[in-house]
């Protein structure tokens, strides 16, 4: 979205369907294909840039249990458990698996930009402030 946003400001393409279109897809020049690193590579960068490493809603992945206990042991600090698309079950299932490990509880809305479709989900999910408080806490722990 952010390259889509810089051709559309340089009046390179009209929108975001055009960018996608002429640049950014699979074959066009601007497509970069996905690349992945190990979880244990990924948590390490972030905690040592100083922030927090939590993985994001688990509810969406086939084996969501299983990544989180498994990059826990790698040193996963976080799980956004409070998502958009995870209903209150599913939220509070990640919550009482953060709380069972002491790991820090996140939410978040997936933003991914103003034009996207996830955008009219920003600021309606979050965390409680007492968990807010805590990631805050661990945030300045390890700055």
């Amino acid at each position: 979205p952010y390259l889509a946003r810089m051709l559309i400001q340089q009046r390179k393409v009209a929108n975001y369907q055009e960018a996608f279109a002429r640049y950014l897809r699979k074959g066009c020049p601007g497509f970069v294909e996905h690349s992945t690193i190990k979880i244990k590579t990924a948590i390490e960068a972030i905690q040592a840039a100083g922030g927090v490493a939590v993985i994001a809603h688990p509810g969406l992945y086939r084996n969501g249990d299983e990544v989180v206990f498994e990059a826990r042991k790698e040193g996963l600090d976080g799980i956004e458990c409070h998502h958009s698309d995870h209903n209150h079950d599913v939220s509070q299932h990640y919550v009482s698996i953060a709380r069972k490990l002491d790991m820090l509880v996140s939410g978040g809305a997936d933003f991914h930009g103003p034009e996207h479709a996830r955008s009219k989900f920003f600021g309606k999910r979050g965390c409680p402030p007492a968990d807010f408080e805590r990631m805050k806490e661990a945030l300045a722990a390890r700055a």
